[in-house]
């Protein structure tokens, strides 16, 4: 296990938030991560966004509307918070429920950005992202706890092409197949300065010394805070269609009643329950996959 006791960039970094690199364009797919606080956030259901505790604000931005939230609540010992709106939001991503070591993830935010210096030994950081949500590859290569910020999932910037976050993005998110599993919270340089920020593992041996840590919703104590809090109540196992704590065949035949009569229309629809399975306010071919997966999954 790499030693993470020398923060050198989590100090000054987390008090203005993050960004994402390299610059790969304008990101598609992640499209309920906007602005939020000051920094990133994600929609997590249909009236909240979760973001970093320590980008303060109560503003959440998506498809060129901003809406104020009606009131934030803040962990009281880790790096997140959650913003509660009095109105409805346009679309939400769904809460994944496992995050293993060494499984590929996607960091997403809000802010500067950067491309791979001339010598290709790191990344340059210097442009303005102008607002656009950005999306770059990584792993979990550690779950780790940080006192002051939570437990975290670290991802180690080795190579030309991996992620790493930088200012604008505090509050954005780790995804994996597509549902949000950590809260972008600090980046770290455990060399004490001796190399330079947002260099590759081959400046030091090839040991990657470089890396960006997000809160793990995956985390027992930290899920549960989440649900608690969410607004409206987020269904622990989305498979449990009908809602009676059973996970069984009646579930699957409501879901596909429900899917029958709203398969194209837009959300909210369904009698028995809400067959938008992915938040984005489309029932289609998607939502039918999300739901046989959740299924298969059990509760």
């Amino acid at each position: 296990m790499k030693n993470l006791s020398a923060f050198v960039v989590s100090a000054a970094a987390v008090a203005q938030s993050f960004a994402i690199v390299p610059n790969n364009g304008p990101d598609s797919e992640f499209q309920w991560v906007g602005r939020a606080a000051g920094g990133s956030g994600t929609a997590i259901s249909r009236r909240s966004v979760i973001t970093a505790k320590h980008a303060t604000g109560s503003q959440y931005e998506i498809m060129g509307t901003v809406y104020t939230a009606a009131y934030r609540i803040d962990h009281p010992t880790m790096d997140i918070a959650i913003l509660v709106f009095d109105e409805d939001l346009p679309g939400w991503h769904q809460l994944g429920t496992q995050a293993p070591v060494g499984t590929p993830i996607s960091m997403v935010g809000l802010g500067r950005t950067g491309i791979v210096n001339s010598e290709g030994t790191g990344y340059d950081i210097y442009w303005s992202s102008g607002g656009t949500r950005l999306a770059a590859p990584g792993d979990v290569d550690l779950k780790w706890f940080f006192p002051g910020f939570g437990p975290s999932l670290i991802s180690w910037l080795e190579v030309n092409g991996d992620g790493a976050v930088v200012s604008g993005d505090s509050g954005g998110g780790y995804f994996i197949d597509g549902k949000l599993v950590g809260v972008v919270s600090y980046a770290f340089n455990n060399t004490g300065g001796v190399l330079p920020d947002y260099g590759f593992a081959s400046l030091n041996g090839g040991v990657p010394y470089m890396g960006t840590g997000a809160i793990d919703l995956t985390d027992p104590e930290v899920r549960a805070w989440v649900l608690d809090n969410v607004v409206p109540e987020i269904e622990e196992c989305a498979a449990d269609y009908n809602a009676d704590t059973e996970l069984d065949v009646l579930d699957f035949l409501d879901f596909f009643d429900d899917f029958g009569t709203c398969d194209q229309q837009p959300a909210p629809c369904g009698s028995l329950g809400d067959p938008d399975m992915n938040g984005d306010t489309i029932i289609d071919i998607l939502d039918f996959l999300d739901f046989f997966e959740a299924f298969g999954q059990g509760c």
